[in-house]
């Protein structure tokens, strides 16, 4: 009878800039299972007719969206310094994805993420400071979601937890995030749309940085 090997899970924060702002989930994925193969890490691998290496993102991160300090989590056979593998995988990764802090986690039934709570994300384009007043008083702000195959509306209001600005052409807002509750940067600027304050080619054109995402065990 075969007893299953011991593995080790490390919770890694990584930030991605410049051109890989513009790769899919799909493709960041592979971009780090690559990486972990050029560093020859003795990675732990899920059962089955096609293995991957155990390693989950605690919250999906959209196409433009720039990146300073996102959790997720990879599953080792072997035990390691934190700073070796921080070392190492940013000797494998490519210049515009970096790692910043890595920590060993003790083992838990909960997954990576449904620990996820709520994010701080940072909006940049000229004039959008300026909306943070406004939109506090508001009770309601609809921005359309598709869902179904069809467009519904969705009020995001009780999605912002805080809003606040340093500066006219800057505005940073606390969002609810993760499988519970969970608003998007697009939606919210979708919303702004919707209330008149932005056109479509300003959302479009507006910088967008998660700076952080925050998990019930932090």
């Amino acid at each position: 009878m075969s007893t299953q090997a011991e593995t080790f899970t490390y919770r890694l924060y990584y930030s991605r800039t410049g051109a890989l702002t513009y790769v899919g989930h799909l493709d960041m994925m592979r971009l780090f299972e690559r990486s972990l193969l050029r560093a020859k890490l003795d990675c732990a691998y899920s059962k089955g007719f096609n293995p991957s290496i155990k390693m989950v993102f605690a919250l999906p991160v959209g196409v433009g969206v720039e990146v300073s300090y996102d959790p997720l989590e990879i599953e080792f056979t072997k035990e390691y310094e934190p700073a070796f593998l921080k070392e190492i995988l940013n000797s494998s990764l490519v210049a515009d994805v970096r790692i910043i802090d890595v920590f060993m986690v003790e083992k838990r039934k909960k997954s990576l993420m449904s620990l996820v709570d709520r994010a701080t994300y940072s909006f940049h384009f000229q004039g959008i400071g300026g909306f943070v007043a406004e939109i506090e008083t508001r009770d309601e702000i609809i921005a359309e979601r598709f869902q179904s195959g069809r467009t519904v509306p969705l009020d995001i209001r009780p999605l912002i937890l805080s809003l606040t600005s340093e500066n006219l052409d800057q505005l940073t807002g606390i969002f609810k995030a993760g499988s519970r509750a969970n608003l998007r940067p697009d939606l919210f600027l979708q919303g702004l749309v919707a209330e008149g304050k932005f056109t479509d080619q300003d959302a479009l054109s507006t910088r967008i940085i998660r700076e952080h995402v925050y998990l019930l065990d932090e």
